[in-house]
């Protein structure tokens, strides 16, 4: 017998016919693409998964992450015709960005190295971070956001640079980063906005969930509840 975690979930319309994969998956970017991909793994409605896959492969077409497109076809596996299979061409030309890319990025950083200019040595760094998360290299993108903290001149730029690390580390699935990074942030800055006190609550608060610490992730989400007048 299958375990509950091992279960494939019900359609969340709480019966079996199909429901508005698109209109369920109310994100933005690779949040939204991420959010189609579990749907697509956990919904028992076959009609609901093909249309998560089919919104993902499209939308996974706007970016320039070669890893998702290649994971997505994998799970399709044909079941959505030739026109959703393997774009190899696509591939290639976004390879050769982002190698020029790369290449381009590398020299800025050492550009501002060289001149020992900590505001372009920031700048440069976090533009590579962006630019391999835009790719799909997380890890990558997380040792460029590290790296790039420690050139912030400004309380703005370290908050900034703080909350791009817990995204990634969110991603990544590494939670102790995002406890580390999501307090460092709520103590380098006594004039945080609500919006950005409300983002490190979130993390803190999935933190916790993540590691069976129930009691302190409530603490967190009634102190966002406060901040957002619920």
């Amino acid at each position: 017998m299958a375990s509950e975690d091992d279960s494939v979930a019900p359609s969340p319309s709480g019966d079996s016919e199909p429901f508005n994969v698109e209109g369920y998956a109310r994100y933005r970017g690779r949040t939204m693409i991420s959010r189609l991909l579990f749907i697509a793994e956990r919904c028992s409605d076959p009609e609901s998964q093909m249309d998560a896959l089919r919104l993902a492969y499209m939308k996974i077409k706007r970016t320039e992450d070669t890893q998702l497109h290649r994971r997505v076809v994998k799970m399709t596996n044909g079941r959505l015709g030739p026109e959703y299979g393997l774009d190899q061409a696509w591939i290639d030309d976004v390879d050769r960005r982002m190698a020029h890319g790369k290449d381009e990025l590398q020299k800025d950083v050492s550009d501002a190295q060289y001149r020992l200019y900590e505001e372009g040595i920031r700048r440069a760094l976090a533009d590579f971070g962006d630019f391999y998360y835009s790719h799909g290299h997380l890890a990558d993108a997380f040792e460029k956001y590290v790296q790039s903290c420690d050139y912030c001149t400004t309380e703005d730029n370290t908050i900034q640079m703080y909350l791009r690390v817990i995204l990634v580390s969110i991603e990544l699935g590494q939670f102790s980063y995002v406890s580390h990074y999501a307090d460092k942030a709520m103590k380098a800055s006594c004039s945080l906005s609500p919006l950005t006190v409300g983002k490190l609550l979130c993390a803190s608060a999935l933190a916790y969930l993540h590691g069976k610490e129930y009691k302190l992730a409530a603490c967190k989400m009634q102190s966002l509840c406060m901040i957002c007048n619920l």
